[in-house]
């Protein structure tokens, strides 16, 4: 069955992954120079590019996958999870700061889970019968759109 929504975005953004390898590339470099001139011993740049491997491949790996089906939401971080969507009683889309804590709902007891990813200020907060579930987006609005919303009970007439 195929998702009618489905997003990857990862976890650590191309600029911090960047930077870490403008950090890690010069040091293995140092490091060879050095065991070459018989300062420090060659296993130590082996040690360190093995780290900047590790490293690296790591950056590369985590991404948050977000797929919505009919019947469920399917949320891939560093493990999934699946949201049924008759659980689903609430949702909140925009910028990340300001919808993130329900405001003015009273939770209390809940279990909070954020799956965010540096560098996007946008997503989408359900609240679930169990937690309050926090999810980066790029398509926050579109994301939205597919979750139930809850239906605002009729004032009572006095």
């Amino acid at each position: 069955m195929e998702p009618i929504f489905s997003e990857r975005m990862r976890v650590v953004p191309v600029t911090a992954e960047g930077a870490l390898l403008a950090i890690l590339v010069p040091t293995d470099a140092f490091i060879l120079i050095s065991a070459a001139l018989g300062w420090v011993t060659w296993w130590l740049f082996a040690a360190m590019a093995a780290v900047t491997a590790f490293m690296f491949l790591l950056s590369r790996l985590f991404i948050l996958k977000t797929d919505v089906y009919d019947d469920r939401v399917v949320i891939k971080y560093f493990k999934t999870r699946n949201y049924r969507m008759e659980k689903i009683r609430d949702r909140r889309y925009g910028v990340m700061n300001d919808i993130r804590n329900f405001a003015g709902v009273g939770l209390r007891g809940l279990r909070y889970r954020n799956y965010l990813c540096a560098g996007c200020e946008t997503g989408v907060v359900f609240l679930t019968q169990g937690s309050v579930v926090a999810v980066s987006s790029y398509r926050a609005e579109e994301l939205a759109g597919l979750l139930p919303k809850a239906v605002p009970k009729p004032k009572e007439e006095e």
